[in-house]
């Protein structure tokens, strides 16, 4: 092992408080910390906790809305400078996820690294590059291999200005492409030139080998050694992390009264599906039976074109649809996701390089964020033994959140169909027909050949 980064992963069910351990341990262990979490509301969370658990300790919020003047990573910096320079031996800075992989962090060498969440560590797509071919060639070299069909880039000059960049590029994932490829070893596309194709294919990786030079590196997430971030760190570099499981048991004293309502069972969800005229529909009609059954109390959540359709239509409360970590809605006794994470086109050249399946991709991003989602509520508390209504798109997801849940210890768990929307038995017109319909289409040709021979023989036709 001599040699390896090693990284510990604190797992354990939601709810079993790993983030109250990471949070602890840095209190009571001098140091100098910085602390990662996924979203804005996150950190302000803990860093509340922070704050009333241990009031003599510098505590240092930085994202878009808190932390300083510019940038984010210039805040970051600023933040760690002023700690220096006012003498600080033990102090924590929390920031995004986000700011953590979207920027130079060996400023930090010494520091301890504290990761709140399983980072969304892969990024992957294809896209046409014949418009933005001169800007490429002008920001990046291709640094390719003979062995390798994929080639790492290095950045040309200085940083561009990603509002810019945006308003003359217009592509979003183009923009996120540039974001991903200002830092080094991090992007790797399909070609050996920039003049080879159009469309060029492309995956980002963060690892955790990024945080080389902090004195301890430590990862508090159920799903992540589930995670894509997870394999794809292995398997490119096995000889140089090595990832130390640290259980954080929970033991539940109260067992709630756990549904899980799902709409199809004849056909899944995808983004895709819900941008068509057929795919809104579905979800105007869970969106039409949610609005008579949904209390004001819950808490709701969907993808981007799902919430456009759902928002100021259904009562209770839109979060956002990464939500891992909240506790803020753990006294909430209803939520509905209806979500779909499944792979895609653009997972493509990920799911080659690092040898996944889209069952792989599914499992590690769509029941991982349902189940982080259903877990935001009041069954977040082990001693709750009252109801718990959660509602999902699909009967495939309510079947392996039930599996999940069990897993966490909870026995009280049951489907519920929810026939009042219409669509449980609805199939996707691209799905063609099933195994019923094709028997019927081919009886009726059937009995039609039958008819036109009974025709014939009266007529005298041979």
């Amino acid at each position: 092992m001599a040699g390896k980064m090693k990284v510990t992963v604190l797992t354990g069910p939601q709810g079993s408080g790993k983030s109250t351990v990471m949070r602890e341990e840095a209190i009571a262990q001098p140091g100098l910390y910085l602390f990662a979490a996924p979203t804005h509301e996150l950190i302000d969370e803990q860093a509340e906790a922070f704050r009333k658990e241990a009031p003599r300790l510098k505590v240092w919020p930085v994202h878009s809305k808190v932390g300083g003047k510019g940038k984010v990573e210039e805040r970051l910096a600023f933040a760690r400078s002023e700690i220096i320079r006012e003498g600080h031996a033990h102090a924590v800075i929390l920031t995004t996820h986000d700011a953590l992989m979207g920027s130079d962090q060996s400023a930090f060498r010494g520091w301890h690294a504290r990761i709140d969440e399983a980072p969304a560590a892969i990024q992957a797509g294809v896209f046409d590059i014949s418009e933005a071919r001169p800007s490429l060639k002008t920001r990046f070299h291709l640094l390719s291999k003979a062995d390798s069909e994929w080639s790492g880039l290095s950045l040309i000059g200085s940083k561009p200005n990603w509002k810019k960049l945006q308003a003359s590029l217009g592509a979003k994932e183009l923009v996120e492409f540039y974001k991903q490829a200002q830092q080094p070893a991090r992007v790797f596309v399909k070609a050996a030139d920039w003049d080879e194709r159009d469309d060029i294919a492309w995956f980002s990786m963060w690892t955790p080998l990024e945080l080389a030079g902090f004195a301890s590196v430590e990862i508090a997430g159920t799903s992540y050694p589930k995670s894509v971030g997870y394999h794809a760190a292995l398997a490119l570099f096995e000889e140089r992390l090595e990832f130390d499981e640290r259980e954080i048991s929970a033991v539940r004293k109260g067992q709630p009264n756990v549904l899980i309502h799902y709409f199809a069972s004849a056909h899944r969800g995808s983004t895709t599906y819900w941008k068509t005229s057929d795919g809104r529909l579905q979800i105007k009609k869970v969106c039409d039976y949610l609005a008579g059954i949904l209390p004001t109390s819950a808490f709701w959540s969907g993808n981007e074109v799902v919430q456009h359709l759902m928002e100021h239509r259904i009562e209770g409360t839109l979060i956002p649809a990464s939500a891992a970590g909240l506790n803020k809605h753990r006294e909430r006794k209803h939520c509905a996701f209806i979500f779909s994470a499944k792979a895609t086109d653009d997972d493509k050249p990920m799911m080659k390089v690092f040898g996944l399946t889209k069952a792989d991709i599914e499992a590690a991003r769509e029941d991982d964020i349902i189940a982080q989602f259903a877990m935001r509520g009041f069954i977040r508390n082990l001693e709750y033994d009252g109801p718990y209504d959660i509602y999902v798109y699909e009967k495939v997801q309510a079947e392996r959140l039930l599996d999940h849940l069990a897993n966490l210890g909870f026995t009280k768990v049951e489907f519920v169909a929810e026939d009042g929307a219409g669509i449980m038995k609805t199939r996707r017109k691209s799905d063609g027909p099933n195994e019923a319909e094709k028997a019927e289409k081919k009886a009726a040709r059937n009995e039609a050949a039958k008819l036109r021979m009974r025709k014939n023989r009266s007529k005298g036709t041979p």
